[in-house]
């Protein structure tokens, strides 16, 4: 698969987790929806897990298979998302919504970069000198899709995704 037909796939991936993140917003906001809130709590740990993993594995395939090297902030949202990647599972293995205590100030810390590095590809002069790398850039567009999606986007996406699943789930009431 070339990277043309990847980068679409994981755009459109993207695409629909920002509504299914609205979407989850709205029932966690919305006194009127607590019946479909419980139903949601149930698999927001899940959720949380697999694109935490797909998240992982298709940054892993852009800069290993597809050749696009990470740049500094890159660099700092892979270190929020992999260990999300590693114990987000595990924990809906379990189901441990007691990680969401841990998990969340990461998913959140990663979200943040993933903010500022979104918005240092429009805004170049955000970068600052040496912040990032002469011969590679934060402020590099390796691709855009749908007019919007670029890897921090998607990367941001995933983990508001994550930090909502993580918001909404709850500890398992089994005695």
């Amino acid at each position: 698969m070339n990277l043309s037909t990847f980068s679409t796939i994981i755009a459109a991936a993207a695409t629909l987790g920002a509504a299914a993140t609205i979407a989850a917003l709205v029932v966690l906001c919305s006194p009127q929806l607590s019946k479909l809130r419980a139903k949601l709590q149930r698999y927001a740990l899940a959720s949380a897990a697999v694109v935490a993993v797909l998240a992982a594995v298709s940054s892993l395939l852009l800069s290993d298979y597809y050749d696009l090297p990470p740049c500094k902030l890159c660099w700092y949202q892979r270190i929020g998302m992999y260990p999300l990647a590693a114990i987000l599972p595990i924990a809906a293995w379990r189901r441990d919504a007691t990680i969401r205590f841990y998990a969340l100030p990461v998913a959140l810390c990663a979200l943040a970069v993933a903010v500022f590095h979104a918005l240092v590809e429009r805004l170049p002069s955000l970068q600052g000198a040496g912040s990032c790398e002469i011969a590679n850039p934060c402020s590099i567009v390796w691709f855009t899709k749908f007019g919007y999606f670029t890897i921090p986007v998607g990367a941001g996406i995933c983990l508001a995704f994550i930090s909502v699943c993580l918001i909404l789930a709850r500890p398992s009431r089994t005695a």
